[in-house]
């Protein structure tokens, strides 16, 4: 088979997944679902690029992307959905709490769908395997239902902390010190009076009626 000839199209260079942006302070909105990326000052490509891929923000949009095409398509823009979760970071570091309340309300009430959704399943199941299982999957649902509540409650209203000022832990005979060390002065010169409030020479006086 003969090989066809012609005139090769001019090349078109690929569009990368991630475009790095050296001059915009902020990252425009990205066209065919590619991530911009600010170069910071004193950047290269290379760096630039190792930081956005250890970057916390940049792993979630892609995962969160993917997680959401079955609901959203994929006309979600990477750098737009980036943008918001700095956002909400954001406000959270500042102490402005509603998203994650709000996204805590959100998974419970979830969960306590999942969670009456298996139970109903298992006990219209006539196998009695098949009902554990469904009844065990009932069962975690619900509770992760109540640890986003305990979550969302703690949030709310957080728990006092005690600060213990010491703990004593031991396997076997302790002697616990907790009164200040006391400082031992000499006697001055002439006086015989020990510190236990007898002289010297009624001291002298005990010891030989003990011997």
């Amino acid at each position: 088979m003969g090989r066809k000839t012609g005139t090769n199209p001019p090349d078109v260079p690929a569009q990368a997944a991630t475009t790095l942006n050296p001059t915009d302070n902020a990252p425009e909105t990205s066209r065919s679902g590619t991530l911009q990326v600010v170069r910071q000052t004193g950047e290269n490509d290379a760096t630039a690029m190792v930081r956005t891929a250890t970057s916390a923000l940049v792993r979630g949009t892609a995962t969160g992307r993917e997680f959401g095409k079955t609901v959203f398509g994929t006309d979600i823009d990477p750098t737009a959905y980036m943008e918001t979760l700095q956002h909400q970071a954001d406000a959270m570091k500042a102490g402005n709490m509603a998203e994650i309340e709000t996204m805590l309300l959100t998974q419970a009430n979830t969960l306590d769908m999942a969670f009456n959704r298996l139970a109903t399943q298992a006990i219209q199941n006539p196998l009695m395997q098949q009902m554990d299982t469904l009844l065990r999957l009932a069962l975690k649902a619900q509770a992760q239902c109540r640890a986003s509540l305990e979550a969302l409650a703690d949030i709310k209203n957080p728990r006092p902390v005690a600060f213990v000022k010491q703990a004593n832990i031991a396997h076997g005979p302790q002697q616990v010190n907790n009164a200040p060390p006391t400082t031992y002065k000499p006697a001055p010169a002439g006086d015989d009076t020990l510190a236990h409030g007898k002289t010297g020479k009624s001291l002298k006086r005990t010891i030989r009626r003990q011997t």
